[in-house]
């Protein structure tokens, strides 16, 4: 309630500060919603402010700090009301009043024109996103300090603003925004609370809305991890993502070097891209700036090959522009990215070792997306590989690449592999032949991706992979058979001219009669070219470039 005789004052926006709200108003925010984001974080602030002169100063106070939300659906109106530290009339006046100060107003016509404003948290602008909706804002606000008078602040956005004295029982702010026509949704329960679960469901202060407690949770990632029990993960992976089946495991870490940041990571039980329920292009990754939530999926926080991942990032070294909605600086996300990156993989390498069961059944799940990483991280790609799992002719049991080459032969110079559709026709096949009398091991493929894997590693710790089908896993000359065989060759390459190549005497072959064999590409990656529609490159039907070999 007004004062009686109380005077008021009324200020005219100047030019420039009209250009800058603007600018703040139909250039700066993209979602209308963001206006309560901006107001419970600025509510949140005064609370933090308030918090902390309690903690250093006798001020007789012990009421709960909270935020309380009112929807007044008859006169459409917003409000939003904290007990923190208020302002003064100055500091209404410098706050609210003055949105050029400190030089914003240049900043701001750099968002309009580069978009590369690193300011955030400045109260005079995210509380200038309520014009986006209303058609009248006022605040009252009373300080905390001693004898304070309560003031209210009153402006359309657009010809200026007015303070006059007035009452308020205790320090604190009441923002109440009169909405324009066609926002009415703002004042639906059900949407704010939506808006809030997505936006500020981490403050870390209690928030009403028409006396109704929302649901909120801590924000764990502040927390230590000695602090926090497995059921406190699974209830926040729960809250956060509507996935009641366990997650497999998580990683919980902070750093400060090369750049400060707070983060839970989450390897999911189950690979919901198979099921069709997730596309390859979402990000299960949400980015937060001091607990307020500025990007939901991160795309670029992770290598796409990585996007199974789920978790929350915070960082306060976040270069933000003024609306909290656009990270500016891309140096500092690829810090970001290149830190998360290098931890999972880390982690990953660390379980496999440690946990090997859990491991191999992360990896029946997500193994697709180790060998896209594989495929397409050059920088990472030998790291990565240490991370696969084959059968092999000798083990039917997974093994790793270092296993492999652990456990190979003194003077082999190669990494044998072959592909089939399962493990007995791989065993059966005439290309195992020399391997099972030379008792050398052959890594066993399932999956067509396998193909680009091993052309794109072509070589592991000084071993390059060789097709078990093809010439380069069989150098040995069988020259004296030829002679003794060569009626038999040419009558061969006569009847079957221009289908094949060549026709040679296997020094491969034990049981079975022939063979085909490939000159370089594979019979593996030749399917895979075909079902691609590279018919020019695939040629299961034209073996005319392709060797017979013999077992007479």
């Amino acid at each position: 309630m007004t004062k009686e005789n109380t005077k008021k004052d009324t200020y005219s926006f100047k030019a420039e500060i009209s250009k800058v709200l603007d600018i703040v108003i139909h250039s700066l925010y993209t979602d209308r919603s963001i206006f309560v984001r901006e107001l419970v974080s600025n509510a949140a602030d005064a609370l933090e402010k308030m918090r902390h002169i309690r903690l250093t100063e006798d001020t007789g106070q012990e009421n709960t700090l909270k935020i309380d939300i009112s929807l007044d659906k008859e006169n459409k109106i917003f409000s939003i009301r904290d007990n923190g530290i208020g302002m003064t009339q100055e500091e209404l006046k410098k706050n609210l009043g003055t949105v050029a100060h400190s030089g914003v107003i240049e900043y701001l016509e750099k968002v309009k024109d580069k978009n590369d404003l690193q300011l955030i948290g400045q109260f005079g602008v995210g509380f200038y996103s309520a014009f986006m909706v209303a058609e009248k804002v006022e605040v009252i606000s009373k300080s905390w300090k001693k004898n304070a008078s309560a003031w209210k602040w009153t402006s359309d956005g657009k010809t200026g603003y007015s303070i006059e004295e007035t009452d308020h029982d205790e320090n604190g702010t009441i923002i109440k925004v009169y909405l324009k026509k066609d926002n009415e949704l703002f004042i639906e329960k059900s949407q704010v609370e939506t808006i809030i679960k997505k936006y500020s469901s981490f403050i870390p202060f209690d928030i009403l809305i028409d006396e109704e407690k929302t649901e909120t949770v801590q924000a764990i990632w502040k927390q230590l991890p000695s602090e926090l029990k497995d059921e406190d993960y699974k209830t926040f992976y729960s809250f956060m993502w509507n996935d009641f089946s366990p997650p497999s495991f998580w990683i919980h870490f902070s750093t400060d070097a090369p750049i400060s940041l707070d983060a839970i990571l989450y390897f999911p039980g189950t690979n919901m891209e198979k099921f069709g329920l997730r596309g390859p292009e979402e990000s299960e990754v949400s980015l937060y700036c001091k607990k307020v939530l500025i990007e939901p999926q991160a795309k670029d926080i992770l290598p796409k090959y990585l996007r199974f991942v789920k978790g929350v990032i915070d960082s306060e070294d976040l270069p933000l522009n003024i609306s909290r909605e656009t990270l500016q600086d891309n140096s500092i996300i690829r810090k970001i990215s290149r830190v998360l990156t290098s931890k999972i993989i880390k982690v990953l390498s660390e379980k496999m070792k440690k946990d090997k069961e859990k491991y191999n059944t992360f990896y029946t799940e997500f193994s697709r997306f180790i060998k896209e990483g594989v495929a397409s991280d050059l920088e990472r790609k030998e790291k990565l590989a240490q991370l696969l799992l084959f059968e092999s002719l000798k083990n039917e049991e997974k093994i790793t690449l270092d296993q492999y080459i652990e456990n190979k032969k003194e003077d082999q110079e190669a990494i044998y592999y072959l592909m089939g559709a399962d493990r007995k026709s791989l065993e059966n096949s005439p290309y195992m032949e020399l391997f099972k009398k030379n008792d050398t091991d052959v890594l066993f493929s399932y999956e067509p991706v396998d193909e680009f894997v091993f052309q794109n590693l072509m070589m592991y710790k000084d071993l390059r992979f060789v097709s078990a089908d093809t010439q380069g896993a069989n150098d040995i000359s069988n020259e004296e058979k030829e002679k003794e065989n060569k009626a038999l060759i040419d009558w061969i390459k006569e009847t079957l001219e221009g289908k094949i190549k060549d026709v040679k005497v296997a020094s491969r072959l034990t049981d079975s009669p022939v063979m085909l064999v490939s000159e370089n590409m594979s019979h593996g990656m030749q399917r895979v070219m075909e079902a691609m529609g590279n018919s020019g490159l695939a040629m299961n039907d034209d073996t005319s470039n392709e060797t017979l070999e013999i077992n007479p």
